[in-house]
């Protein structure tokens, strides 16, 4: 298991009600965009698999994970609005969306990316190649290059008109240098959509609480996310 599975789950146990069937957490090992539809594929797939059984779903993910949760949400809010939707079982099943330090923007106009340059322990550098890869796996299938970034960047482009109440949970940190995409994005979103949490553990950003480098405050931030997979799970 993920260092975030392992935190999650025993406070997921925790606050679930006496009685109730243990969550269980599907980690996934999508692949890598040698095509950027492939990823979203697997993760369509594992989902559907998932979900043929009557489970109901929350998707979670930090950094370029927390992009893809993000994305996953916006296309059950789109399918689930769509004629002839109903074959289409994951979407229906999909009960929220966690984003952690999420990776919402790729052309990486934030104004927190050179303000948290130094004090983020992700590179920027690692990111700056990141993006480059993702755009080019777009442009490889056929997707113009302007195209891919705006598709890619849901902090700045994307039409987030058909996003549903309550369902994504977005933590930032004070000091990560992705902090203004989760809060452009929150921004952007029509009102009660999407929820964020901002930590300020005084030393590093978000990422050290993916690695479990944790603080008495990233440690708070895991009982929220925690608890807002708790509430969803009762809706």
């Amino acid at each position: 298991a993920t260092p975030f599975a392992m935190a999650l789950l025993p406070r997921l146990a925790r606050l679930l009600p006496a009685g109730s069937s243990m969550p269980r957490i599907l980690v996934l090992n999508y692949r890598l965009p040698a095509k950027a539809a492939e990823t979203m594929y697997d993760l369509e797939a594992a989902l559907s698999w998932a979900s043929a059984s009557g489970r109901r779903l929350i998707v979670c993910g930090d950094s370029a994970g927390g992009y893809l949760a993000v994305s996953l949400a916006l296309r059950a809010a789109r399918q689930r609005g769509a004629e002839g939707a109903a074959a289409v079982v994951w979407p229906s099943a999909l009960l929220g969306a966690v984003g952690v330090c999420p990776w919402l923007d790729l052309t990486l106009s934030g104004g927190s990316v050179q303000q948290n340059l130094n004090m983020d322990l992700l590179p920027l550098s690692f990111v700056e190649r990141g993006a480059r890869c993702w755009v080019q796996a777009m442009v490889d299938s056929g997707i113009p290059e302007e195209e891919a970034l705006r598709t890619s960047s849901p902090a700045i482009a994307s039409d987030l008109s058909y996003m549903e109440k309550g369902k994504v949970f977005l933590v930032a940190g004070a000091r990560d240098i992705l902090r203004d995409d989760a809060l452009r994005f929150a921004k952007r979103a029509p009102e009660g959509t999407v929820r964020t949490l901002v930590v300020d553990d005084g030393v590093l950003g978000t990422h050290d609480m993916v690695l479990m480098l944790r603080s008495e405050k990233t440690e708070a931030a895991f009982d929220a996310v925690a608890g807002f997979c708790a509430e969803r799970m009762a809706a």
